[in-house]
């Protein structure tokens, strides 16, 4: 029996120039805006620092990007998403570890007179993935990395570990919902980072007693179980004074 290949393998036909401008367009709108967001001097876009109106456009600027490669071949499509990661990195998150990656991914997607090869695909992939283990390195110095769970065992947990954690869900559940996300991730966004938001303000005012600290991570437990099956496990913690 005959097998389309290009369909079952994401190859397909190449886009046409047309369609490379479409998404070379959107691609320097969303770099734009990710620009924008992130030039507000003291201001943190990824701490909930922007306006409505700009985390409008980021969001507008990602959702055209994504449409504008949703017909694109696998490799095309990668490189796209690999290189959103590193611009919402770069910008948003302010991890300028990124802008490598988000610089070459750049040109390859706004160069109109060649499309990605496997090579670049693959220069791509390093690039990120060398950014991301650079730049969890860094935070695991300075501490503002959670420390990660083992196995089922609940960690023990004081103050300064539960607010990096809080944080740290924050943070991963926001940058999900502005490339797009889940369903699931999306109404995450919506319901629980508003609640971790309040919690973290609190958390890091003042020293909380052990059984406050504790009533926190209840709470926590209990706002983020409707989303546990797309989140990790960092809410199970006990509480140390």
């Amino acid at each position: 029996m005959a097998h389309s290949v290009g369909m079952s393998w994401g190859i397909g036909r190449s886009p046409s120039v047309d369609s490379r401008a479409v998404l070379a367009f959107a691609v320097v709108e969303l770099h734009s805006a990710l620009v924008a967001a992130s030039s507000g001097g003291e201001r943190h876009p990824a701490a909930g620092d922007c306006d409505a109106d700009t985390v409008a456009r980021v969001r507008g600027a990602v959702a055209e990007v994504t449409n504008a490669a949703a017909g694109f071949p696998r490799r095309d499509r990668e490189v796209v998403d690999r290189w959103k990661h590193a611009a919402i990195m770069r910008y948003w998150h302010r991890r300028d570890v990124f802008a490598v990656a988000e610089e070459f991914g750049r040109r390859l997607l706004i160069d109109l007179d060649r499309r990605p090869t496997g090579e670049d695909l693959s220069d791509m992939r390093d690039e990120v993935e060398h950014a991301a283990s650079v730049d969890l390195a860094a935070l695991e110095a300075t501490g503002d990395e959670p420390t990660p769970l083992t196995g089922t065992r609940r960690s023990t947990v004081g103050q300064t570990e539960l607010v990096k954690r809080i944080r740290g869900d924050r943070r991963r559940i926001a940058a999900a919902a502005l490339l797009g996300g889940s369903a699931t991730q999306r109404v995450a966004h919506r319901r629980l980072v508003p609640w971790l938001v309040a919690a973290e303000a609190a958390l890091a005012d003042a020293p909380i007693s052990r059984e406050g600290l504790a009533d926190i991570a209840d709470q926590w437990r209990v706002w983020r179980a409707p989303f546990a099956s797309e989140l990790n496990d960092w809410a199970d913690v006990t509480i140390v004074a």
